[in-house]
């Protein structure tokens, strides 16, 4: 019994013991929670005060990034201003025979460049001398800048200058240096065609006139310009007594645009060709008056007198004959 007793003592020690070793347990877990709370509170607390930072910081970001949109949207608005102004200007500046609107000179001098407002007034200097010597001026300011619309503006207005001036192969070497700025532009090729129409080199007038039609195929100038050419060409051709290109002919007559008033003129000069070859077939007036009647008149009186001029330098034989006949039959429609 003694025995018995004792072994319970023991046990009751042991469970004492048991109780007090999870006793400490749950005391040092108590202790460790109560530690890790306080730094989670701590970090939350950190957060919290980053956060209303955070958020303070983001909020005076956007504030600043929405002035900087107004601001942008101003800036874009004043350069889209002038890029309008600057096309508008430059598609004039093109043509310098129109004369400028009151609403862009006003707006030129408003908001244009000093370059600008230079070749404002160019454009009314009526000395060319003055006028050919502020172009080279602009030019050669407009390349210190680097201003290529202002480079090809002054290039194509020092064209027309030289060609107003009577210095067409100074014209068709401006416009040659605005081409290789601005190749797609028609008017320069046009212009440069006058201009070896001008110097009587009529072959370049047209290869410059057909460029021009490549371009831009509805400019109407274009087709007559060229036509008139073709016309320089064949007459130029018949009174120095040189063969007709027949290609040349061809192209022309695959040309439907062009004014009928100039195509009968050139089927006139292949006609005086054919007989002056002696190679025109009979029956030829009912096939002209079938197409052609009518249309041969006075518009072209210069180009008559000079044939007319030419049968009579030629000597008294059956071909001057046929012609004779010929001059008076296009003289009758």
């Amino acid at each position: 019994q003694s025995d018995t007793i004792k072994n319970i003592q023991e046990n009751v020690d042991n469970t004492s013991k048991y109780q007090d070793l999870r006793q400490d347990v749950l005391k040092s877990q108590g202790s460790l929670i109560n530690r890790w709370l306080n730094v989670i509170g701590i970090f939350l607390s950190v957060i919290m005060v980053l956060s209303a930072y955070g958020v303070f910081v983001v909020e005076d970001k956007i504030k600043d990034l929405d002035k900087l949109v107004k601001e942008s949207e101003s800036v874009l608005g004043v350069i889209k201003k002038n890029k309008e102004l600057s096309d508008k200007y430059t598609k004039e500046s093109l043509n310098p025979e129109s004369t400028l609107t009151e609403k862009i000179k006003q707006e030129v001098k408003e908001s244009g460049t000093e370059l600008q407002k230079l070749m404002l007034k160019i454009r009314k200097e009526k000395d060319l001398k003055i006028a050919i010597d502020l172009w080279k001026y602009v030019i050669g300011r407009a390349y210190y800048e680097d201003d290529k619309k202002s480079i090809f503006i002054g290039y194509f207005n020092l064209g027309y200058s030289y060609g107003k001036e009577g210095s067409h192969k100074k014209a068709i070497g401006a416009y040659k240096k605005f081409i290789e700025i601005k190749p797609d532009d028609h008017k320069a090729y046009y212009n440069m065609g006058i201009a070896y129409y001008k110097l009587k080199e009529y072959q370049a007038a047209i290869d410059a006139f057909e460029k021009a039609i490549k371009i831009k195929p509805d400019a109407y100038e274009n087709y007559n310009s060229v036509g008139a050419a073709y016309i320089k060409l064949f007459e130029s051709q018949l009174i120095q007594t040189q063969d007709f290109d027949q290609d040349l002919v061809r192209k022309f007559n695959m040309y439907d645009n062009i004014d009928k008033e100039i195509k009968a003129l050139v089927k006139v000069l292949t006609i005086f060709k054919s007989i002056d070859n002696g190679t025109q077939v009979a029956g030829w007036q009912q096939v002209f008056n079938q197409k052609y009647q009518g249309v041969f008149n006075q518009k072209y009186q210069g180009v008559r007198n000079n044939i007319e001029k030419w049968i009579d330098s030629k000597p008294n034989d059956e071909k001057k004959q046929a012609l004779q006949s010929a001059l008076e039959f296009f003289k009758a429609q």
